[in-house]
């Protein structure tokens, strides 16, 4: 950070620390407390957890399996998006109700 300017660049490459797996928590993590400083340039590219984020409309978003990723260069916040069991239980169980069933002659 230059005075109120948060300058990025380069490649941003988020990893797991320790044992701590992001790609299993939906929650908001902010990579950086801008605290009133203002981002500019931007990222070559963005990596989470593996993942290859790309760029549109401002956004960094990847997907990767159930989990989403978005990360947010104006406010350094990174969201991740993992369905809850629960749901993924909903969509298989929906799922199954759509198979035809074979009719006994």
């Amino acid at each position: 950070i230059t005075g109120s300017t948060l300058a990025y660049g380069g490649a941003l490459n988020v990893l797991n620390y320790g044992t701590y797996d992001v790609s299993q928590h939906t929650a908001s993590y902010d990579l950086f407390t801008l605290n009133g400083a203002v981002p500019t340039g931007s990222f070559g590219s963005v990596v989470v957890d593996g993942v290859n984020l790309n760029l549109n409309g401002g956004l960094w978003t990847g997907v990767s399996g159930t989990t989403n990723y978005t990360f947010t260069p104006g406010t350094g916040v990174l969201g991740v998006t993992v369905p809850e069991p629960a749901s993924l239980v909903l969509l298989a169980v929906g799922g199954l109700l759509m198979v035809p069933r074979r009719r006994k002659a």
